[in-house]
């Protein structure tokens, strides 16, 4: 059996969602010389809780890659690792990365003609909290030729000493190793004898890239003046090739410090043995039985789990409300939630196998989360009774009529499915991994244990009769207690409100709330209407508010079709903003020059006193926007009025620079600003013809009123660089 690859994903980080891990390229010089090695590192942080994968990464996950474009002149080792942490997940199997913060190091040098070069990879990763998400970024990094500026010595310094150094006879210490092969386990034993000084009584010890075995325990014993290591191995081989040799990184701790050694541990003998029975202690390679079995308890578990609350709900008040219903319709109803549960689980096992996305995949969908968070809403309203399914009655969405028990049970399955993907109770992870590996049949296997661990509870509760008997009497009370219920639906639909604002940034934020809010609003027409004698006027109203909410919330204030474009637009302006407060270098300036306006997208430049000294005196046009996030009139000016199509034609023709000043913590340096031009706040608007006077706009702007500045700017732009020019 191959080893466990834990791979949820086949798109991109950036395609699907924000990543919790940050990725950056350093050099240990700037300048470099030519012909002189240096060092590149590829610095990864990862969030709290989060953490990525060593070169082995054990019993899952995938080692960090980066791939470089070609430069002519330019060869780049491969990567090196530093030491890693040692992970146990809930059912014992060993992992080894980093979190926090890592330096993945690679040694270069440059041998060509250029003054300059820019180092560009694509770097990939594995980031692991409970589930896990690939990651992928583009790196990239300019360098110049010259004298030799070392930089960033400590960071480089430290991981170098982390770094694992090829054994040799100069080392502290002789090591001797010899193992014997079995057909579900394998011994060895690892002697290690120091040469000089005490022997740590608990090395650290890493094991290399095993595509046959992986290390699941060591036993470390004092053997005179020396070590004894007694390793165990669950072996998926009865035996490796004959070429294939042991590699192990053993951290060597002594007065001088720490220092991890690259041991080859070519066998001192070789011989075939019987199978040994595995220690009690560590769990064995996981078979298909054992997998079943702790994939049916986390689907167990996964009742307990905050992502089910919402459904939780219903499946109380559906229980309640047939608690002295007959037997037999108890149990088909049970029956159908149990269908829905499993139905959906294959679904979405089919799903991961076809695509590859992963649990819990579907929420990095920002559409998928906006119909989440919709259809939570106006369950949430129904049971606020704002308006009904159906026909009244207390279940709310347990029933969809009066005689569709069966599809409100099988709905609630549904449901309860979808919304416990994004947690991860204890078990499942493993279970998860291993269906990564498994066969097709092997993962439907798999999936349906979970959907029957999950539906298990309800399916025994209504098995048993005399289970039943300790049920609340149906009764008043039952319809404020629907009412409590309904806030957790709420409470689900701020959760999923959290992950939008991460994958679409406060623009789509802004509007898939305003959306909610037609959404509400519509809702509580049709319930009005459900109560009124002439019904179709108001809901006629309620389809024009939601048809009008839709055109101007998703693709007005926000625009569904490109979800991720206002969140790339913010944290380019973020780290736009971040270059400019370093101050007015060539390589900023020339960053910020590159940034033109298209007929499609203003390319916003964050004000700075260097940037407006640059363009103006590189005779450029500049039409500076004074706004802030609380001034509802700069908001609406900037969608309406500026970042229109007309707009943007116009900058684009006359190659406009369009500099954004941020009013929004007032800060004083803007506020003097302000004073300049006889405003005490903002909005304020103006054009900068090159060094010329600046052309300012009233604060209500119209996109006729920008046009006839730009077009004065202009002339005032035209006419200064005649008078420049020498005759």
């Amino acid at each position: 059996m191959q080893r466990f690859l834990w791979l949820f994903f086949s798109l991109s980080v950036w395609a699907m969602g924000p990543s919790h891990v940050d990725v950056q390229l350093l050099s240990n010089a700037s300048p470099i010389a030519k012909g002189q090695p240096f060092w590149l590192g590829i610095q990864l942080t990862m969030r709290e809780h989060w953490h990525t994968y060593w070169e082995n990464p054990g019993s899952s996950g995938l080692p960090t890659t980066v791939e470089w474009q070609p430069v002519e002149g330019l060869q780049i080792g491969a990567l090196q690792f530093p030491i890693p942490q040692k992970f146990v997940d809930d059912a014992g199997f060993i992992t080894y990365g980093y979190d926090n913060q890592v330096l993945l190091l690679a040694k270069a040098v440059y041998s060509g003609d250029a003054n300059s070069l820019s180092i560009q990879g694509k770097v990939d990763w594995l980031e692991c909290k409970e589930l896990c998400i690939p990651g992928s970024a583009p790196v990239q990094l300019n360098l110049t030729i010259g004298e030799v500026s070392l930089q960033n010595e400590k960071l480089f310094s430290e991981t170098l000493q982390k770094v694992p150094v090829d054994w040799s006879p100069d080392a502290p210490f002789a090591y001797d190793f010899a193992i014997q092969y079995g057909a579900d386990q394998w011994k060895g034993q690892l002697q290690l004898q120091a040469k000089q000084g005490d022997i740590s009584a608990n090395p650290q010890l890493f094991p290399g890239l095993n595509p046959h075995a992986e290390l699941t325990s060591i036993q470390w014993n004092p053997a005179g003046k020396g070590l004894t290591g007694n390793l165990t191995f669950n072996a998926w081989d009865e035996k490796p090739a004959d070429d294939f040799v042991h590699t192990a990184v053993l951290v060597w701790e002594s007065a001088d410090g720490t220092q991890p050694y690259r041991l080859v541990l070519a066998p001192t003998k070789k011989q075939a043995a019987a199978p040994i029975a595995p220690d009690s202690g560590t769990p064995a390679k996981s078979g298909l039985l054992f997998i079943l079995l702790i994939a049916f308890i986390g689907g167990l578990i996964l009742n307990l789990m905050p992502c089910v609350l919402p459904v939780l709900s219903l499946k109380i008040l559906s229980f309640i409300k047939e608690a002295g219903s007959h037997q037999g319709r108890r149990m088909v109803l049970s029956l159908a939630y149990t269908v829905g549960i499993l139905v959906c689980m294959e679904v979405l096992a089919v799903t991961i196998m076809i695509t590859k996305m992963g649990v819990g995949g579907q929420f990095s969908l920002p559409g998928f989360n906006l119909g989440m968070a919709v259809l939570l809403l106006v369950m949430s309203l129904s049971f606020f009774n704002v308006f009904e399914f159906g026909t009244p009655n207390v279940g709310g969405l347990s029933q969809l009529n009066r005689k569709s028990g069966l599809q409100g049970a099988f709905f609630q399955g549904v449901l309860m499915t979808i919304l416990s993907t994004p947690c991860s109770a204890p078990f499942l992870g493993t279970a998860y991994a291993w269906t990564l590996t498994a066969t097709n049949f092997e993962v439907i296997l798999v999936f349906f244990m979970i959907g029957l661990g999950l539906a298990a509870p309800y399916v025994v509760l209504t098995s048993l009769p005399s289970l039943m008997k300790f049920m609340p009497k149906p009764g008043p009370w039952m319809e404020t207690f629907k009412t409590f219920m309904g806030f957790p639906l709420l409470a689900t639909v701020v959760w999923l409100l959290s992950i939008l604002a991460a994958q679409t940034g406060r623009s789509g934020l802004i509007g898939v709330m305003t959306f909610l809010l037609f959404v509400a609003l519509a809702v509580w027409l049709f319930g009005q209407g459900q109560k009124a004698e002439r019904k179709m006027g108001t809901w006629l109203a309620a389809a024009l508010i939601l048809g009008f909410g839709t055109w101007f919330s998703l693709f007005k204030l926000w625009d569904i079709r490109n979800p991720m474009a206002d969140l790339n637009r913010e944290k380019e302006e973020i780290y736009l903003s971040f270059l400019a407060e370093r101050g007015g270098s060539e390589d900023v300036m020339a960053l910020l020059e590159s940034k033109k306006t298209t007929n499609e997208e203003l390319a916003w430049i964050p004000y700075s006193a260097d940037a407006l000294k640059h363009f103006r005196a590189k005779g450029r046009l500049v039409f500076m926007d004074f706004t802030a996030e609380w001034c509802a009139t700069c908001k609406a000016n900037e969608k309406f009025v500026v970042d229109t199509e007309t707009i943007r034609a116009a900058f684009t023709k006359y190659d406009v620079v369009t500099m954004k000043v941020d009013y929004t913590n007032q800060p004083a340096e803007i506020t003097e600003l302000l004073k300049s031009f006889n405003r005490a706040g903002v909005p304020l608007y103006l054009f900068y013809p090159g060094e010329g006077q600046a052309l300012v706009l009233p604060e209500t702007i119209t996109q006729r009123m920008v046009l006839d500045a730009l077009e004065n700017a202009q002339a005032a732009l035209t006419q200064r660089t005649r008078l420049n020019q020498p005759e």
